[in-house]
């Protein structure tokens, strides 16, 4: 018997369908489905005026996920550090990109990875924003080559990427579960004209103004449907925006009701997630088994880090205590916009009561 969902974990949403027809038209008039066609060109441009930076940083791919992927291949660094506590999506990326993984801990305050002392000429780094967390060019260390995960963070605007580093790139995800999602897509903001040039030849097959290719490349391009999403997503922006801050209200309102002390705060209140982080790894277990009878989702968003999945064994050795602790203690609570506050009271106070049992 399936099992019956009282309050989804995410209620993923994309821009009215009101709002995209005019560009589904505009589509089917100009007869160009793909290949960059001129809904994609647009589309770069509108990011690149939400984005503050030059319409040339911005380059459009098919998902988060190819992004990283573009982005670590065409770097010259045979291996890239990466946080053991992150999405799965950026260890494959890795592989993909053919580049070694080194695994770091996480600092406790903002979950973000420490960085080594010493870096060696073959070796860069992928930061990861974890949970959408802002952006701020002047925390990272003087590398040559980083590629940032900022899979959730374009609701942190605005964004400070204006005087991005040449050797640096910034990469965001439009998933449907992502703020101003379109279903699946994602971007790259580049710091150097000649990369993003280059990243986006890689996303077609590496083609080079023919059809024989000059690198080895991907089929990573953004369809001219996705595009016309994502055109409608900026139009309907103010809108989203607003609902996302109603529902983020919502729950740090009734947070403060009950004396909640557990959610943590990554600084930026527009992201898709509503995370707690408790004592140990026992009162963690008793909130998830009371959420499930209740038939409330949880998830363990990065299960126990990239160093626990099969998938990473060859990554390296080493102790990663912080990740674990936070991995073991960290639980996602229902939230997405348009949560009601009987459903965000009744969240609260079976959190409330599991706390104090």
């Amino acid at each position: 018997m399936e099992k019956i969902i009282s309050i989804p974990i995410m209620r993923p949403q994309l821009p009215p369908l009101v709002k995209v027809q005019p560009y589904l038209n505009q589509m089917y008039l100009s007869g160009r489905f793909s290949n960059f066609g001129p809904l994609n060109a647009r589309f770069e441009e509108r990011l690149a005026e939400f984005l503050g930076v030059q319409s040339w940083q911005v380059v459009t791919c098919s998902s988060a996920t190819t992004g990283l992927t573009g982005a670590m291949q065409l770097a010259s660094e045979t291996e890239f550090f990466l946080p053991n506590f992150t999405f799965a999506a950026g260890a494959h990326a890795t592989l993909a990109a053919g580049k070694r993984i080194h695994l770091t801990d996480i600092h406790e305050s903002n979950w973000q990875m420490v960085v080594p002392e010493k870096i060696g000429t073959s070796q860069a780094i992928q930061y990861v924003l974890p949970f959408g967390s802002p952006i701020s060019l002047d925390q990272y260390p003087a590398v040559k080559t980083i590629v940032i995960d900022a899979a959730a963070s374009i609701g942190a605007h605005p964004h400070d990427l204006s005087k991005l580093p040449e050797g640096w790139s910034v990469v965001f995800s439009l998933h449907a579960t992502k703020v101003m999602g379109i279903g699946e897509g994602g971007f790259v903001v580049f710091g150097n004209q000649d990369q993003a040039r280059e990243f986006r030849l890689w996303t077609n097959f590496g083609f080079d103004g023919d059809r024989l290719s000059a690198f080895p490349g991907s089929n990573s391009k953004l369809s001219e449907i996705a595009a016309a999403f994502g055109l409608a997503a900026l139009d309907n922006w103010p809108e989203e925006r607003a609902e996302w801050l109603a529902a983020r209200e919502l729950v740090q309102q009734k947070e403060r009701e009950l004396g909640l002390s557990v959610t943590k705060d990554f600084g930026n209140p527009i992201n898709p997630y509503w995370n707690i982080l408790l004592e140990d790894q026992a009162t963690a277990e008793r909130i998830i088994s009371n959420f499930d009878a209740q038939g409330i989702e949880t998830r363990r968003w990065w299960q126990r880090g990239l160093s626990a999945m099969p998938a990473f064994d060859n990554s390296g050795l080493g102790n990663f205590p912080m990740s674990n602790s936070i991995s073991g203690r960290s639980i996602g609570i229902p939230f997405f916009r348009g949560i009601s506050k009987a459903q965000v009271q009744r969240i609260s106070e079976l959190l409330h009561a599991s706390l104090n049992c």
